[in-house]
């Protein structure tokens, strides 16, 4: 089997350019290549990690699926190269069901549409998959292409965080977007999928 074929076989969700999976530990060359070309380009927008004696990929590796997060590679169906990721983070159960959403892509890789679709294919695995009834996404104010997306696929602006989030070490404004399941079903008809128990 051919890394393309491995790598597609392995989809959660497929699209026209891109599909969505979990972490193969053959992956780790490939993404820490990818990060570190384009570490300047992502910094600003980032909190900075903790301090752990792990790397960045062994730590996607550890929380790419669990009960609290869905962390996802975006990988163009064509090539096989990661793009980026996706992530479901810090899923909470109970009466909110919610997780916050996150993504990056490479810098070779901006501006290219990947996330207008690799978002929806992770909106799918929310609010179908795992049944959720809210995805939340924070976004620094001053960063107009993440805004322009978000906004471009349908979430709603919600209101103002003052001093949100660490972001490479300094606490930063967010603005607070969100989508429910059922504003996701009108939007996107065609990814609505039933829930399952998983």
């Amino acid at each position: 089997m051919t890394p393309r074929e491995e790598s597609l076989k392995a989809a959660l969700r497929t699209g026209a350019k891109v599909h969505l999976r979990f972490p193969f530990a053959s992956d780790e060359a490939a993404y820490e290549s990818l990060r570190a070309e384009s570490g300047e380009f992502l910094t600003k927008w980032e909190p900075r990690p903790p301090d752990s004696e792990l790397s960045a990929f062994e730590r996607l590796l550890e929380t790419a699926n669990t009960t609290r997060s869905r962390r996802m590679l975006v990988v163009l169906n064509e090539t096989a190269e990661i793009a980026g990721q996706v992530s479901l983070n810090e899923i909470i159960r109970g009466p909110l069901q919610q997780c916050f959403l996150g993504y990056w892509t490479g810098k070779r890789f901006a501006r290219w549409g990947i996330m207008t679709e690799a978002i929806p294919l992770a909106l799918q695995e929310a609010f179908g998959t795992l049944g959720l009834a809210r995805v939340e996404a924070n976004i620094q104010p001053h960063n107009e292409a993440s805004i322009g997306l978000i906004e471009k696929l349908g979430f709603r602006r919600e209101g103002y965080s003052p001093k949100y989030l660490q972001i490479d070490g300094s606490r930063a404004d967010h603005v607070r977007y969100a989508m429910l399941a059922d504003e996701f079903a009108e939007q996107y008809p065609s990814l609505v999928v039933r829930r399952s128990n998983g």
